[in-house]
């Protein structure tokens, strides 16, 4: 599910743990834990203060697969730090 993904890559893109992402959204750490895990789908509040906590759009967490835009940054990350004649 695109929801519980996006969560997590925005809060790993941030350096956060779902403890810190909590306490920043003013929510339980099982509630982000549910999230992540699909056990829960969240109201539609809690989804807002996770998204004002990430400092992104609520669309934002229902986007098709920004977690593939993680995997992308850190293989660019990877070829920058070895120079543009590292190949895969």
């Amino acid at each position: 599910m695109a929801l519980s993904e996006n969560i997590k890559y925005y809060r790993e893109k941030r350096f956060l743990s779902q403890s810190g992402l909590a306490k920043i959204a003013e929510v339980t750490p099982s509630q982000i834990n549910k999230l992540e895990n699909n056990h829960s789908e969240g109201s539609l509040q809690l989804l807002k203060k996770i998204s004002n906590a990430l400092g992104i759009n609520l669309s934002q967490l229902f986007e098709e697969k920004p977690c593939n835009k993680l995997k992308n940054e850190q293989l660019n990350d990877t070829k920058a730090a070895w120079g543009t004649s590292f190949n895969y």
